[in-house]
């Protein structure tokens, strides 16, 4: 089934009613969410603190992101059939895309803020 069918809409739905956030809000970044809000990229309720830590250090490979490289880069901690196994399991493909869009939407907002205050 295609990565955006209603599996996978289903999964999302799923994965954002669990997400809790145990990590202090400066380490994400991105501030402490409220119960109410969907974040996937902050770590899960079921999820371990060496599986969250290993997908953080995929989200900060940026346009290298790769399980892969995730693997390569974790090499002396995790193998690669365990980021493969976590990857599959807490659906880091599916929190990775959210987690850019985010980003995408506060440049975006950055840049219309910029344009705003350098027009003459």
């Amino acid at each position: 089934m295609a990565a955006g069918g209603p599996r996978a809409r289903d999964r999302m739905a799923t994965i954002r009613k669990k997400n809790v956030s145990t990590l202090p809000a400066a380490s994400l970044g991105t501030g402490q969410a409220r119960a109410d809000e969907a974040r996937p990229w902050e770590r899960l309720a079921a999820e371990s603190v060496q599986a969250f830590q290993a997908f953080r250090t995929c989200l900060d490979l940026g346009d290298a992101r790769s399980l892969v490289e995730a693997a390569r880069v974790l090499k002396k901690r995790k193998s690669y059939s365990l980021i493969r196994r976590w990857a599959s399991r807490y659906d880091w493909k599916g929190r990775a895309w959210a987690w850019d869009r985010a980003q995408a939407r506060e440049d975006e907002a950055a840049l219309r803020q910029d344009d705003h205050v350098n027009r003459p």
